[in-house]
């Protein structure tokens, strides 16, 4: 009796070291796959980063060549208000 214990014993301990090992090689497999997930998901998110920062430098630029464009076309309209006088002074002097 006391041997037919020890064998129930002996094949139930075993399966569960079996069981045991299978749920460490899973487990083990699953921090792998989420290991993968993370490093892809991080390569990701540092393309993100270089993108948003390219796209930020390109903003300062267009900004930066915006102001320059409204400059250039003060100085046009100024230029145009100066031809205007001086066009105006002709006129008024060639009528005298």
């Amino acid at each position: 009796m006391v041997a037919q214990e020890v064998r129930e014993l002996s094949t139930r301990s075993n399966e569960s070291a079996r069981q045991t090992r299978e749920l460490l090689a899973s487990s083990h497999q699953e921090v792998s796959s989420g290991e993968a997930v993370i490093r892809g998901v991080t390569q990701a998110l540092s393309g993100i980063l270089e993108l948003a920062k390219g796209i930020g430098r390109d903003m300062q630029e267009l900004s930066t060549l915006t102001r320059r464009q409204q400059q250039a076309l003060q100085s046009l309209s100024q230029a145009g208000d100066a031809l205007a006088a001086v066009a105006g002074q002709t006129l008024f002097t060639c009528r005298l």
